[in-house]
């Protein structure tokens, strides 16, 4: 189930489950997709209520509630379930799965096997709320030491669209701090934009924990938008914009991309030379995804 470029999401902002004023304005935050967290942010306790009131939200979004037209184009819906083998994931899948709903986000992904039991559950949640088989995508959360080494096979598993990174749980794991320059975590990159590329799904990058820094963040986005990385987790609203910009291609690029592809298209040849650069087929794809990504990106 992998997806082209045009259909790709740079923002990625996290909306606490059990925080009814936040749900009430996620059509406000202007990410290309939300989750809706029932996992880190809600405490146990809080589970149940929070389930019900994120179906709500994802119900009332699918039948036109609030004032679509001011609010803009509407996001993608995510929910982020419990873990494989909680207590809570089955009822979290079978009830969030509903109309309205785009994926799910499974927290700490490890091995093939359990994204094939929750496909298996999430068809049939779909059989039971009416929904078109398939409908519904994963997103796979890697953020454990066992998920990093098997991001080929996360990303090759049914329904799997999209290879996310936690790098605050991977570096807990082993140990070790954040810094700025995330040279801790250079290695989960590396495995799993690789991964990704493989396997035709999008890679998203960690989240950016300092909030009121927005330089940082935008420094962090190119770092990782060189890497390969297509979109990147937000904490907060005020992230959204600025991971927009940084992952949407500059005017420059997009330039650059037209020509390139108005030069391969005319000259009729595998290879052309332009001002000096050789443009073979893989140029020429690239430039094209820069295109399809400009093309997301307008209203």
């Amino acid at each position: 189930m992998s997806l082209p470029a045009s259909s790709l999401s740079m923002s990625w902002l996290f909306i606490p489950g059990n925080s009814e004023k936040m749900l009430s304005k996620f059509r406000d935050t202007g990410a290309d997709t939300v989750i809706l967290d029932l996992e880190d942010s809600v405490p146990p306790e809080e589970k149940s209520r929070a389930r019900e009131s994120v179906v709500r939200t994802v119900r009332d979004s699918a039948e036109g509630g609030g004032d679509a037209e001011a609010a803009g184009p509407a996001p993608r819906i995510f929910v982020r379930v419990n873990p494989v083998g909680s207590a809570w994931q089955e009822e979290d899948i079978f009830t969030v799965v509903c109309p309205g709903v785009s994926g799910i986000m499974v927290p700490k992904a490890e091995s093939r096997d359990s994204l094939v039991t929750v496909a298996a559950g999430l068809s049939r949640a779909e059989q039971e709320s009416g929904m078109e088989p398939e409908s519904v995508e994963i997103a796979a959360l890697v953020e454990t030491p066992a998920g990093v080494l098997s991001c080929s096979e996360l990303a090759s598993s049914p329904r799997v669209t999209a290879l996310a990174l936690g790098g605050e749980d991977y570096c807990l794991a082993l140990g070790m701090g954040r810094t700025r320059g995330g040279e801790e975590i250079s290695f989960a990159r590396g495995m799993l934009v690789t991964s990704a590329a493989a396997c035709g799904v999008q890679p998203v990058d960690t989240v950016w924990t300092d909030i009121p820094d927005a330089d940082g963040l935008a420094d962090e986005c190119h770092r990782v938008r060189a890497l390969g990385f297509s979109g990147k987790l937000a904490v907060h609203p005020a992230q959204v914009p600025v991971i927009q910009k940084c992952f949407s291609p500059s005017k420059q690029e997009l330039d650059e991309a037209r020509r390139i592809v108005e030069a391969f298209e005319d000259s009729g040849r595998g290879v052309v030379d332009l001002e000096g650069q050789m443009i073979d087929a893989p140029v020429v794809e690239r430039a094209r995804g820069i295109i399809q990504r400009a093309r997301f990106d307008e209203p």
